[in-house]
């Protein structure tokens, strides 16, 4: 299964617990038991907390204080500031992007009103589409898109926005925001502050579940999730017709080969060549559309997407150019 990633082990995440004065009592095999911190809990444990990364939800189960969260929030609603948050867990625990300040700021930033979707939490938007009916289910498939696909990457639904959504995640699995597609109609909408150029959508997936040396990488999340179901499975998305100098970066520190799979339209010609220049010390490959009228991965047949990845030519290796001399 995807997005499963741990960032702590069990000693490390109750040693997190306990160091923010919060009395373990006890533990299953998937919860710590927990005294909750925020009401008069002395006797019996009121909370519980899942040991499943990357975001370690907690629940107080008495109805009178029914306070919930995740890793993050506890650290807040214990008084930390999010500086603070960054600092001590980088400091033992999560490596230290340049960025990981300004992903713990974008928690705080994007806290919704209620007439909003709930951001950041993904159980809530997955629920929904259960109970209306699997609307977002029967737009995915109805896109000619398979349920195996629309399970594997997790796809929700909004009630109040009525939009399929599709969770944004860092190369850590840690969960940024969220991709809207209306249900009816043809709008688009990204989660607020959502930092979509300095992220490639699944990277996480590629880099940690897909043991592939190449990265295929598309404009949109949907392009790639056809090519997924094609059988071409490390696929990533740049959210856009750019690529922006920390996607280049992200690529190039986890793949030898990147492989441009961006729209047959002129926007997607113009990315293929940026890519062909930014990656001058990889492998690039292009696919080459079967017609012209062919616009994106959503017009192929799964024939057509296995013979384009299988024939795919190479537009810039290093050592084919060192060879030249």
């Amino acid at each position: 299964m995807p997005f499963q990633g741990v960032f702590f082990d069990e000693e490390g995440l109750k040693d997190i617990v306990e160091s923010l004065g919060i009395t373990i009592c006890g533990e299953t095999a998937t919860d710590l038991q927990l005294l909750c911190p925020f009401h008069d809990n002395t006797d019996t444990p009121a909370m519980t907390m899942s040991k499943q990364g990357p975001m370690y939800p907690w629940r107080c189960w008495n109805g009178a204080c029914a306070q919930t969260g995740n890793i993050i929030s506890l650290f807040t609603k214990r008084g930390y500031t999010y500086d603070e948050v960054v600092l001590k867990l980088n400091a033992k625990y999560l490596v230290g992007d340049d960025f990981a300040k300004f992903i713990m700021k974008q928690f705080k930033q994007s806290e919704d009103p209620p007439n909003r979707w709930a951001e950041f939490d993904w159980e809530i938007l997955r629920e929904a589409d259960k109970v209306s009916d699997y609307p977002a289910l029967k737009y995915f498939t109805g896109r000619g898109l398979s349920e195996e696909a629309y399970n594997y990457f997790q796809i929700g639904y909004s009630i109040p926005q009525d939009m399929m959504v599709i969770p944004v995640r860092n190369k850590f699995g840690v969960l940024m925001g969220l991709i809207g597609r209306s249900i009816t109609g043809k709008t688009y909408k990204y989660s607020s502050h959502l930092p979509r150029n300095l992220l490639i959508w699944n990277v996480f997936d590629c880099i940690w579940h897909q043991d592939e040396s190449y990265i295929a990488l598309t404009e949109g999340a949907l392009d790639a999730m056809y090519l997924w179901d094609a059988g071409v499975k490390s696929v990533g998305a740049v959210l856009g017709s750019a690529l922006s100098q920390q996607q280049v970066d992200l690529v190039r520190a986890h793949f030898m080969e990147v492989v441009c799979w961006f729209d047959n339209d002129d926007a997607g010609r113009g990315i293929t060549q940026h890519a062909s220049n930014k990656f001058n010390d990889m492998l690039v490959t292009k696919v080459e559309y079967p017609r012209e009228d062919i616009k994106d991965p959503g017009e192929l047949t799964a024939e057509e997407i296995q013979k384009m990845f299988r024939d795919r030519p190479i537009i810039w290796s290093t050592a084919l150019e060192i060879a030249k001399w």
